[in-house]
């Protein structure tokens, strides 16, 4: 059994299906924020997409449809992995999610808490459950799930390089992108917070690579959470 889950947990139909709660919950939080205080928050990579899709004169909602067709793609393209889901492997995901989380938090608090504290002052604590959500589900997805999956892949297939360089090289990108683009918006830029996004991002990467996206996901978004509101 427990083999069972440490396998399925990895497979791309069961980390969808695991991010989905984040964002439906991600999704109504910011709505409801705009609706009764008139607060308009949005996580950094959502944002920047739905500029993006508004300025090709796209729907600013395309992105939530992008996801769910992946949803569905993964699922009939990992049919058999899809055919075996157990609804309590996701609370596992959540309960092993938890665990990196509180470790990671708990080694490098001080270190988040200034980081955090530079960009997001004065948060209530419906905003900050927000985009801890949105962090895990929409950074996870777009840095690791697409970025360094599909940096790597390439290189070990067309290129001939090995998979640990591959992955090496990957992650890299992936790290220097999901820090540089924090600072899009109205964040000054500061070679600390750099710095500890970019290996942050490291870190995210490794236990994407050893986990897959559901746990990586919910510990991006448990992770910011425990340090949020601590």
């Amino acid at each position: 059994m427990k083999n069972d889950y440490f396998n399925a947990s990895k497979s791309p139909a069961i980390g969808l299906l695991a991010v989905l709660p984040l964002i439906i919950a991600y999704e109504w939080l910011s709505r409801s924020l705009f609706a009764e205080e008139g607060i308009q928050l949005r996580n950094m990579v959502d944002s920047t997409f739905r500029q993006i899709f508004d300025y090709l004169g796209l729907g600013h909602n395309l992105l939530l449809v992008i996801f769910m067709v992946a949803v569905v793609l993964a699922l009939l393209l990992d049919s058999k992995q899809a055919a075996s889901i157990h609804l309590h492997y996701f609370g596992l995901v959540v309960i092993e999610s938890a665990f990196y989380a509180v470790l990671l938090g708990s080694i490098v608090s001080r270190l988040t808490a200034t980081v955090l504290s530079m960009s997001n002052n004065h948060l209530s604590d419906r905003a900050a459950i927000m985009l801890s959500l949105g962090a895990g589900a929409y950074e996870e997805l777009v840095f690791r799930g697409i970025i360094y999956q599909f940096t790597a892949l390439p290189l070990i297939r067309y290129l001939d390089v090995t998979p640990l360089i591959a992955f090496i090289q990957a992650a890299v990108l992936s790290s220097l992108l999901f820090s540089g683009l924090h600072y899009l918006g109205t964040e000054n830029f500061t070679w600390y917070t750099a710095y500890y996004r970019f290996f942050a991002g490291l870190f995210f990467c490794g236990l994407y690579q050893l986990r897959g996206l559901g746990v990586a996901a919910w510990t991006h978004a448990l992770y910011d959470l425990f340090i949020y509101l601590t």
